[in-house]
């Protein structure tokens, strides 16, 4: 089998500077196109003048190859290159890669502060669980603690509306006889211990004044105390008493400075008795006459209001309790469920930030652009690298519309440039768009070819259909990369089709052979 060695690109490998350094480069291309093709252009399409009158006409016609060429501007560029940048914006903290390096596919590139994005990685797995541990509850059937509790729930809030209304019924009946009984015993209770209070007062005062007397009669009194006026006694001159009490002239001057202390001390009780038991009379009394006023409207509706709020209270005790014996309905469950996908898709949204920090390569190339450097803050919008891969290399081409006929996406064929004088690469068409585009009255049609890398053409099947379209261009171009003599001839299994290669047009067809 006829073997077509990688050497037929040698200016894309490691020879080729001029197409890493200049995929942006006008060129003009000559393209000749081996096609196994219909005989349209040649045996249909007649292009010369008509005769007067038309006459049959017979040729023989033979089996062949068709060879199109033609001419043309366009330009040549990599088919694969990209901008990269970040998917969220932080702080950069490193720079693995400078202008002109060659990467390889998932080679980290740079990297960003990962800080925050760990933070709410963190906090949502957080709910995420807080959710799942949800759902696990819900699925759970009711403990009987909790069916207790929510038993003693129940039985809480009807004793509470029970109350309620008992008020109310209280409220509008008026006051019973047991109730009217004790109010007036306790007004009763009141008079008798304001009573006994004004009674201790003055006691107490008598008190006050003998332990005034007995101090005042005691040789060598220091605090003067002995004034009517001077009871009860002031904390000034109690603080004077107690002075002389800590250093007193004699022992009987120091207990009755004591005993005149201690009087005043329980005179002054007995008076806020007297005023504890004033107030509370007035309380009882109030009470009493309270149970012979009828309650207003606005009482009333206040412990309506009681009732109602007792009610609902029940309502949702009860609802909580047959809720837990029924189990979780479809609906609660479903929107735990929901809870959970959602807490799901907050951290595996969390989780692409967090990887985002990280900038790798997706595919192998040289870094033409850099767009960071170490302490930049970036965003989405920052472009960190352009990667270019130099290996796949394409032309784009206006095809005029008469080169344009049997033009399809699949054929082989060769091309030279103009600006690479004695070089030819083997390409195949790609694309070929069937709406033309006129400019100035000329119509052409946009083609696009690839040029085939050594890797390619080892490929079998590639290697027989290259060898086929060479075959039928019939140029004397050597499958090894250059023609003639040149460097490229000496490749292994060349090819040099005879001179008959490839079938040109019918004789007697209007034109010249191809």
């Amino acid at each position: 089998m006829v073997e077509l060695s990688p050497s037929l690109l040698p200016e894309l490998d490691s020879d080729a500077p001029w197409i890493r350094r200049k995929l942006g480069w006008m060129i003009a291309l000559l393209v000749v196109v081996a096609a196994a093709v219909g005989g349209y252009w040649y045996f249909i399409r007649d292009t010369s003048t008509p005769a007067a009158a038309p006459q049959q006409q017979t040729t023989t016609v033979t089996n062949g190859r068709l060879v199109t060429t033609f001419s043309g501007t366009g330009t040549a560029s990599s088919t694969l290159t990209s901008k990269l940048t970040f998917q969220t914006s932080a702080k950069v903290t490193a720079v693995n890669a400078k202008l002109g390096d060659t990467i390889t596919a998932g080679q980290v590139l740079a990297t960003l502060d990962s800080g925050d994005a760990q933070r709410k990685l963190d906090s949502a797995k957080v709910s995420l669980a807080s959710a799942q541990l949800k759902l696990s509850d819900l699925l759970k059937p009711a403990t009987s603690s909790a069916v207790v509790s929510a038993q003693a729930s129940v039985s809480a809030a009807q004793y509470q509306l029970a109350n309620a209304q008992q008020n109310l019924v209280t409220a509008q009946g008026g006051p019973d006889a047991t109730a009217v009984a004790t109010a007036d015993a306790a007004v009763a209770q009141a008079e008798q211990s304001l009573t006994s209070a004004q009674n201790q007062v003055q006691s107490a005062w008598i008190s006050l004044l003998t332990a005034q007397r007995n101090y005042c009669t005691t040789d060598n009194r220091l605090v003067s105390v002995c004034q009517s006026t001077d009871l009860p006694l002031t904390q000034t001159k109690v603080d004077a008493l107690i002075a002389e009490i800590r250093n007193p002239a004699t022992t009987a001057v120091g207990t009755a400075a004591q005993s005149l202390i201690s009087s005043n001390t329980s005179y002054g009780n007995t008076q806020t008795s007297v005023t504890n038991a004033t107030t509370a009379l007035a309380t009882a009394k109030t009470k009493r006459s309270d149970l012979d006023t009828p309650p207003t409207a606005l009482a009333i509706q206040q412990l309506q209001t009681a009732i109602d709020n007792a009610n609902a209270s029940v309502l949702t005790a009860q609802q909580k309790l047959d809720d837990l014996l029924k189990g979780p309905t479809a609906t609660d469950v479903a929107q735990q469920q929901g809870a959970v996908q959602s807490a799901q898709i907050t951290v595996d949204t969390a989780q692409v930030t967090l990887d985002s920090v990280t900038l790798v390569a997706p595919f192998a190339g040289t870094i033409t652009a850099v767009g960071i450097a170490v302490g930049d803050t970036v965003s989405p919008s920052t472009a960190a690298f352009t990667i270019t891969n130099t290996d796949a290399i394409r032309v784009d081409l206006a095809v005029q519309e008469a080169d344009f006929v049997g033009l399809k996406a699949g054929q082989y064929g060769i091309a030279t440039f103009t600006a690479l004088t004695g070089y030819e690469y083997v390409v195949r068409i790609t694309f070929v768009n069937p709406t033309p585009t006129t400019t100035q009255g000329v119509v052409s049609y946009q083609v696009q070819a690839e040029i085939l890398r050594a890797s390619q053409l080892q490929d079998p099947a590639t290697q027989q259909a290259v060898v086929q379209a060479l075959a039928a261009v019939g140029t004397g171009v050597r499958a090894g990369g250059r023609t003639g003599g040149a460097p490229g001839t000496g490749a292994a299994a060349g090819i040099t089709p005879g001179a008959n290669g490839a079938a040109g047009r019918t004789p007697g067809a209007g034109a010249n052979g191809a």
